[in-house]
């Protein structure tokens, strides 16, 4: 408003004429929307900007997300793989043995199992082994008949 005040003031003191004013006025407006257009450009780009990393924010979530898949599906097969090794190859007993072998669990405890005569030498020579399993939170143990050759690690076998 101000502009305009000293403009009508250059105007009336016939410093410009009405001509001059007129295209300065114009130019203000052409100026004015000019300004009015670049900014709505740069709102727009920055729309675009902000929609594009969203995406790629997303895309990142979404091929994270699909790698712990795989990574929980690898797991689910390994421990299978190793359940289908332990109930393939365990050796049951019908009924408890009157010789106590006795092991070490994971918790670091000493437990024991009795067996017979017979697995007792095998487990001692190592043609069996005593696995610690958890299933449905309880723990299980099985004897597992090695194969034929040095024992093996079943994770090696994996």
């Amino acid at each position: 408003m101000a502009m305009q005040n000293l403009r009508d003031k250059l105007l009336k003191a016939g410093l410009v004429d009405k001509k001059q004013k007129t295209q300065v006025d114009t130019q203000d407006r052409r100026d004015k929307k000019q300004k009015g257009a670049e900014q709505l450009a740069a709102q727009e780009e920055a729309k675009q900007r902000a929609f594009a990393e969203k995406l790629a924010a997303e895309a990142e979530a979404k091929r994270q997300y699909e790698a712990e898949r795989a990574a929980e599906r690898l797991r689910h097969e390994a421990r299978d793989r190793v359940r289908n090794i332990c109930e393939r190859w365990a050796v049951r007993q019908r009924r408890p043995g009157q010789r106590r072998f006795y092991f070490i669990r994971r918790s670091g405890r000493i437990g024991y199992l009795l067996v017979s005569d017979e697995l007792l030498e095998k487990l001692s020579v190592g043609a069996l082994a005593i696995i610690e399993r958890l299933d449905d939170s309880e723990y299980e143990l099985a004897l597992l008949a090695a194969r034929s050759g040095p024992p093996r690690s079943l994770l090696a076998q994996l």
